[in-house]
């Protein structure tokens, strides 16, 4: 019990606050409204994900099929900068390695630019919607965490569709 205690906490401190998730409700969702494309950011950092074969480039692969399998279009890095609202799909996976098994989280959170009611002159770069899991997994089973990074595509693939239905 104290393992995981442990683990929980431990695995909630591995991102810093500023790029934590908004939540998935129907507030939320509409701030998916009128998207066409977003530009896919994947974040892979812990050395035990990288070893173990999870890295930016398998990451933005799996994603970016999924996104265009729901016919969510795929940005380049200059088509974003470019792209009204600079929509960015974040897929930040983290992890550690606990004496041969990794506590690991997976969040994926939409960045945009937002304008502020009381300076409409400014438009941070905010996340307005987002998911997480967290969970432990053997290290030698490190690939499993991808079947985690689908599913919170797909969780965002659900409520892009929700409020953009074809």
């Amino acid at each position: 019990m104290r393992f995981l205690v442990v683990a929980v906490v431990c695995a909630v401190a591995l991102v810093p606050r500023s790029a934590q998730s908004q939540g998935d409700d129907e507030d939320t969702r509409l701030t998916l409204k009128g998207i066409r494309a977003v530009h896919v950011r994947p974040l892979v950092t812990a050395p035990p994900l990288l070893r173990g074969g999870i890295n930016d480039v398998n990451v933005r692969t799996d994603v970016e099929l999924e996104l265009r399998r729901a016919g969510i279009g795929v940005l380049t890095e200059a088509q974003w900068q470019l792209a009204l609202g600079r929509p960015r799909l974040v897929m930040l996976v983290d992890g550690f390695d606990d004496g041969g098994v990794i506590v690991y989280a997976v969040r994926a959170f939409l960045m945009q630019d937002a304008t502020l009611l009381t300076n409409p002159a400014r438009a941070p770069h905010v996340s307005s919607w987002g998911v997480e899991h967290m969970g432990t997994v053997e290290l030698g089973k490190v690939q499993t965490i991808r079947n985690g990074i689908r599913d919170k595509t797909r969780q965002f693939i659900n409520a892009w569709l929700s409020v953009n239905p074809r």
